[in-house]
C-alpha cells in the first residue's frame, strides 16, 4: 500500500511562493502602497476603551433639518365608506333614514375628493353608495305611495260600501 502525498503528486501544482513582507515605513512597494503604523497607533499602556457618549435626541415634534418623508399612499375619504354603508343599510330595515345620509354622504364625496386634488381617493365608493342610496330611496317612496294607496282604497271602500 503506497501512501499518497498531494505536495509530492506529480498532479499536483507547485506550492504558491510565500508572500513578501510589507514594505518598511516611509518606503511604496511599486503598488502604491506605502508602509505605514498601524492603525490606530497604540501607545504603551493606552487605554483600550473610549467612554461612551450618550446621543442628542431631539424630541419627536421637531424632525431633524434633513429629514425627507417620502410619498404617501393616497388615502380613502371616509364619507365614501359611511355612504355606501348607510345605503345598505337602507335595504336591511334603516328605511328612509338610512339612504338619505347615504345620498348626502356620498355627494359630500364627491366633493372631498375632487377637492383633495389627488390625495383622496374612493370616488368609485361615492358613486356606489349614491346609487345604492337612491335606489333604496326610491323604493321606500314607491312603498310609501303604494302604503297610501291600499289606505285610500280600504278607507273608500269603507265609506261607500254597503252599510250594515
Amino acid at each position: 500500500m503506497s501512501y499518497y502525498d498531494p505536495e509530492t503528486s506529480p498532479y499536483s501544482s507547485p506550492p504558491p511562493p510565500p508572500l513578501d513582507p510589507p514594505p518598511a515605513e516611509g518606503q511604496a512597494d511599486g503598488y502604491g502602497w506605502q508602509g505605514q503604523p498601524p492603525y490606530p497607533p497604540q501607545q504603551p499602556n493606552q487605554q483600550q476603551y473610549q467612554t461612551y457618549q450618550q446621543p442628542s435626541y431631539q424630541p419627536y415634534s421637531q424632525p431633524s433639518a434633513n429629514y425627507y418623508q417620502g410619498p404617501m399612499a393616497p388615502g380613502t375619504s371616509g364619507y365614501a365608506i359611511a355612504s355606501l354603508i348607510c345605503s345598505l343599510l337602507g335595504y336591511i330595515g334603516v328605511f328612509g333614514f338610512g339612504p338619505l345620509l347615504g345620498i348626502i354622504f356620498g355627494h359630500l364625496a364627491l366633493r372631498e375628493i375632487d377637492r383633495s386634488n389627488g390625495a383622496l381617493q374612493g370616488r368609485g365608493i361615492a358613486q356606489a353608495g349614491l346609487i345604492l342610496g337612491y335606489i333604496a330611496l326610491g323604493l321606500v317612496l314607491l312603498m310609501i305611495i303604494f302604503f297610501i294607496i291600499i289606505v285610500a282604497i280600504g278607507a273608500g271602500a269603507s265609506m261607500f260600501g254597503p252599510q250594515g
